[in-house]
C-alpha cells in the first residue's frame, strides 16, 4: 500500500519515543491522512486467530499456540502518550493536536480471523487487491465485508476502510498546515529510529517490552558477551518531569524488591541477579526461561486439559512458596494470576507445570510487635489478597467462583467481604 504523494498525507514507521511516564514506546506505523491521525500496530500473524477474554490466541498450522494481550489496548496507550507529548510541544505555537486513533492491522491475508464481534473494533486487514483482502468497514471500525482468510471473519481493509474512508465530520479533516505542524512537533518531541537493543549493565534489551505496568516495563535481554544467557529485565520508570522525591521513590521500590529477593532460594519464587541503573530508571535483572508464561495466559491455553490432581499440585506449589516467604516474615501483598509465572517440567511438560511467584515490589516484612501489637496494616493486606496462595490465583486454578460470603477464621471481618478467596480451601487435601 502506498500513500498518495500529496498533502496532508504523511507517515512514519518503526520509531520510538519516550513518554512523559518514562515508558519507551515503539510504534510500527503513524499515518496522517485527510480524516485523522492513526497509530497502527502491525501484526503479521499466520494460522488462526481467536480470543478469550482480553487475550488473543494465535493457532499455528504446526499445532503450536501463542497467547498475547489484545494489541489494541497497548496501541491505545501509546496514542494517548504520544498525543500528550505533542500537546506539550505545541503549546507555544498554539497548535491544536487532533485525536490519535489507535488501530491494529493484521497484514497476512491468509490469517483466519475468528475474533468475537466486540474484539473486531479498529482491527483491519489487507486491501481488497491483496489475496484474501477485505473490503467494507462499519462505522464503528468492525466490518465484515469482503473475503476472509480461509473462511474466517472478513476484516475491513486498511486503506478504503480506514485511511481513505469518507469523512463523517468535516471538523475532523486534517489540513495541509496541520499536517506540516505535526511533522515539526514530532521532531521536537524526539522520535527516533527504532533501536532493537539497549544496554543495562552487561545485558542487551530487546524491544518492544513484552509486558508493562503503570510504573515498569519488562524486557527480554541477552548477555552482551554470552548470547545464550537470557534474563528478564524490569525497569522501574522515572517520569521525564518528575521531582527528586518521586525519583527517589522509584529507586526505593526497585531496591526494596532486590533486597526482599536477595538470598531467597526457593523454586517457587523468582530469583534476582542484580540491580542496575538505566536511563529510564533503576533496573532489576531476573533469572529467566524463554518459555515461561503468565498464569492467566497459561490457564487460557492449557486450563481445559488439567485434571484435578494437577490443579491441586499447582495450588500446593503456591502455598509452599507463600509459606516459605511467610516463614521469613515476608508478605507479597499483591498476589494475582499475572504475578505468577509458569514453566513446563520434564516428562509431561506443560501438563505438569512449575509455578514461580513474581512481582514482589509491593512486598514488605511484617513488623513483630508482640502477639496483640502485630502490624495490622500487613494483616489487612494479607486479608485483601486472601491470605497469599488462597487468593485469586488459586481460585482461578481451581476454576471455582470466589464467593463474597466466605470468611477465613483469622482475618479481620471488616476486610474479608472484599477478599477474593476460595470457599473450599479448607476442604482441599493437603
Amino acid at each position: 500500500m502506498l500513500l498518495p504523494d500529496a498533502e496532508p498525507y504523511r507517515a512514519w514507521s518503526n520509531f520510538t519515543f519516550t513518554a512523559t511516564t518514562g515508558h519507551i514506546r515503539e510504534v510500527d506505523l503513524l499515518v496522517v491522512a485527510r480524516g485523522g491521525v492513526y497509530l497502527i500496530e502491525i501484526k503479521s500473524l499466520v494460522g488462526r486467530l481467536t480470543a478469550a477474554g482480553s487475550n488473543w490466541t494465535q493457532h499455528r498450522d504446526s499445532g503450536n499456540t501463542r497467547i498475547f494481550d489484545n494489541p489494541l489496548h497497548l496501541a491505545n496507550q501509546k496514542s494517548k502518550e504520544l498525543r500528550s507529548l505533542l500537546e506539550n510541544a505545541g503549546r507555544a505555537s498554539r497548535t491544536k493536536i487532533p485525536f490519535i486513533q489507535p488501530a491494529v492491522f493484521l497484514s497476512n491475508p491468509t490469517l483466519r480471523v475468528e475474533l468475537p464481534d466486540h474484539q473486531l473494533h479498529w482491527v483491519f486487514g489487507p486491501e481488497r487487491g491483496a489475496p484474501g483482502g477485505a473490503a467494507e468497514r462499519n462505522a464503528d471500525g468492525a466490518g465484515r465485508g469482503g473475503s476472509g482468510g480461509r473462511g474466517g471473519v472478513a476484516l475491513p481493509s486498511i486503506w478504503s476502510g480506514l485511511l481513505d474512508a469518507p469523512l463523517r465530520d468535516e471538523r475532523q479533516r486534517i489540513t495541509p498546515a496541520l499536517s506540516k505542524a505535526l511533522a515539526t512537533l514530532l521532531a521536537t518531541v524526539g522520535i527516533a529510529r527504532s533501536r532493537r537493543h539497549q544496554q543495562v549493565g552487561s545485558w542487551q534489551l530487546e524491544f518492544p517490552a513484552f509486558d508493562s505496568g503503570p510504573t515498569w516495563q519488562d524486557h527480554h535481554a541477552a548477555h552482551a558477551q554470552v548470547a545464550s544467557e537470557r534474563r528478564r529485565v524490569r525497569i522501574y520508570l522515572v517520569e521525564r518531569a518528575t521531582g527528586e522525591a518521586e525519583r527517589a521513590n522509584r529507586e526505593a521500590v526497585a531496591r526494596r524488591e532486590f533486597l526482599v529477593l536477595h538470598g531467597i532460594d526457593h523454586p517457587g519464587i523468582v530469583q534476582v541477579d542484580g540491580l542496575e541503573s538505566h536511563e529510564a530508571g533503576p533496573a532489576l535483572i531476573f533469572r529467566h526461561r524463554p518459555d515461561e508464561m503468565r498464569l492467566d495466559h497459561y490457564l487460557d491455553r492449557f486450563g481445559d486439559r488439567l485434571d484435578a490432581g494437577t490443579r491441586l499440585r499447582m495450588i500446593r506449589q503456591l502455598a509452599e512458596a507463600v509459606a516459605y516467604a511467610h516463614g521469613r516474615h515476608l508478605y507479597h501483598r499483591a498476589l494475582a494470576a499475572r504475578s505468577v509465572l509458569v514453566v513446563p517440567s520434564g516428562g509431561r511438560g506443560w501438563l505438569a507445570p512449575n509455578l514461580m511467584i513474581s512481582d514482589w515490589q509491593a512486598a514488605a516484612p511484617r513488623r513483630r510487635l508482640g502477639h496483640r501489637g502485630a502490624d495490622k496494616r500487613d494483616d489487612d493486606d494479607v486479608a485483601r489478597t486472601g491470605g497469599g496462595a488462597r487468593g485469586p490465583g488459586s481460585c482461578r486454578i481451581w476454576n471455582w467462583p470466589p464467593p463474597a460470603t466466605w470468611r477465613p477464621r483469622s482475618a479481620p471481618p471488616t476486610r474479608i467481604r472484599s477478599a477474593s478467596t476460595c470457599s473450599a480451601w479448607a476442604r482441599w487435601p493437603t
